[in-house]
């Protein structure tokens, strides 16, 4: 089913491990099959440290703000804000997360699973918060860089 999805980058997750069990078609463009296929959501994050702080989250008990008495037990939903991810290039892209867990479906054999969709940041959407690369903070944020490319032509 999550296969089917168009224009939204999706994961279909087990919920013991998160290891990613199908993708939209989105996703597999921006990760690649090889990637997705079998490998753990933790995998796809750019660092050890954002990674063990999605590990923790996911594992941490559903508060209330996230689960309701009118739906099915053992369904909850997150918005785990901004997370870092790597892409299928090696460079790393922020994105939006929502997660929402599934409840199996005993009378068909049906583990529960997380279904977890990444909405990566555009371009001009990460134009409005002005960030500075460590390096630029280090040399003072009014210093040119050490190499800003070619001189300029001469008028001459």
């Amino acid at each position: 089913v999550i296969s089917a999805v168009a224009g939204v980058a999706a994961l279909m997750c087990s919920d013991d491990g998160l290891v990613i069990r199908d993708a939209s078609k989105k996703a597999f463009t921006m990760w690649g099959s090889a990637t997705l296929r079998g490998s753990s959501l933790f995998k796809l994050i750019y660092d050890e440290a954002m990674a063990s702080w999605l590990q923790t989250e996911m594992q941490s008990p559903v508060t209330p703000a996230f689960a309701s008495s009118t739906l099915p037990a053992g369904f909850w939903l997150r918005d785990l804000g901004f997370v870092e991810f790597r892409s299928r290039l090696g460079s790393a892209f922020d994105a939006s997360v929502i997660c929402a867990r599934l409840p199996g479906e005993a009378a068909a054999a049906q583990p529960p699973v997380v279904v977890v969709v990444v909405q990566p940041v555009t371009h001009d959407e990460s134009r409005q918060v002005p960030m500075q690369h460590p390096a630029s903070q280090a040399r003072g944020a009014n210093q040119p860089p050490a190499f800003a490319g070619p001189p300029p032509p001469d008028p001459h």
